[in-house]
């Protein structure tokens, strides 16, 4: 169900037709639910039915809150442990502009079983925020590199894990950069800072909301780090975001390196 709600996530966000139909009753993701009863209609079709919204309070005030996130609004309850504060994605979308600033990185990753690819773009605004966006979905490797060759912006950097770095293309070559998981170790929490506190923007689409939202960031010897094993799903979007964003900080324009001469006359 997992892998048919994913692919409904992703044909959503391009606009793709196909011939699945899912639906579901839940609540909007990265909301702070417990303290919005007006939307726990959303997970719940048979309120007026077989439950009334005085059960749903009273259910609400009992002493074990994930058995109420799971039964009464349908959430994988992980989520709850999510690294970011509820709401705080969703306050930060903007509208598309008429034209996007280039892209400074392209991140790709694939999810744990190869099954599936995503790339985000991180843009630098104007502003001073970064934007992020889903910049491309695949479900083979052929197909990722013949996307990145499609969407990839000239001076953009191309930030890849090490299960992609040995068969990528050579074409990016002089562009490419390694990420893995000593990168989102380093990089987890100040991903956090700067999303939290506002740097960051995105344009609403479904899959990295979910992706960012029910990604847990796990307490290690190391340090904090996102872990799609902690994680109720796939975050392999929320992953690339994070090395997208802060590479963006680090991105220098591409360019063909300059051989100065200069000459001294004697006297």
């Amino acid at each position: 169900m997992l892998r048919f709600r994913e692919q409904g996530q992703r044909n959503i966000d391009t606009g793709q037709k196909w011939t699945l139909y899912v639906c579901e009753w839940s609540c909007p993701p990265g909301v702070d639910i417990m303290n919005r009863p007006d939307l726990w209609h959303m997970a719940n079709p048979a309120l007026g039915y077989t439950i009334t919204p005085e059960v749903l309070d009273a259910e609400s005030r009992g002493p074990e809150r994930s058995a109420f996130l799971r039964g009464m609004l349908n959430m994988w309850v992980a989520a709850t442990k999510s690294w970011l504060p509820p709401g705080c994605w969703a306050d930060l979308q903007i509208a598309r502009p008429e034209e996007l600033p280039p892209a400074t990185v392209l991140a790709v990753d694939s999810s744990p079983d190869g099954t599936r690819y995503v790339g985000v773009f991180a843009h630098p605004m104007p502003d001073g925020r970064t934007l992020l966006r889903v910049g491309l979905q695949a479900v083979s490797e052929l197909e990722l590199w013949q996307k990145v060759e499609d969407v990839l912006p000239a001076k953009c950097q191309l930030a890849v894990t090490p299960s992609l770095w040995e068969t990528m293309p050579p074409t990016w070559n002089l562009r490419r950069i390694q990420v893995g998981y000593r990168e989102l170790l380093k990089w987890t929490v100040l991903a956090r800072a700067q999303i939290v506190e506002g740097r960051v923007c995105h344009l609403g689409e479904n899959q990295l909301a979910e992706h960012i939202n029910r990604a847990v960031a796990a307490e290690t010897p190391q340090g904090i780090v996102l872990s799609s094993r902690s994680s109720p799903g796939p975050i392999e979007a929320a992953r690339v975001a994070v090395f997208a964003l802060i590479l963006s900080g680090k991105a220098k324009p591409a360019g063909r390196p300059a051989v100065v001469v200069s000459t001294r006359g004697r006297s």
